[in-house]
């Protein structure tokens, strides 16, 4: 909760949180742009989780999924 006090006070500066995929984060951060994503997870077992992405209100998001998805696609193509 005192992130999202925090956070929500800037606003001289673009910034994006990112956290586990739950109900609750959703709620705290209910007046950003959000936007869930699956992630998958190799480290210790294969898993897939659900994430979610907070965004500023003055951050330019479209740019920042097109470079996210030509991120991913090159990776996936190596």
């Amino acid at each position: 909760v005192d992130i999202a006090q925090v956070i929500s006070t800037i606003d001289e500066c673009n910034w994006l949180v990112s956290y586990d995929k739950r109900q609750v984060i959703s709620n705290l951060y209910q007046e950003f742009r959000q936007h869930s994503y699956s992630l998958n997870y190799s480290a210790s077992k294969p898993s897939q989780g659900q994430e979610i992405m907070i965004f500023s209100n003055n951050l330019n998001v479209p740019t920042l999924f097109d470079n996210l998805a030509r991120t991913v696609q090159l990776t996936l193509d190596l």
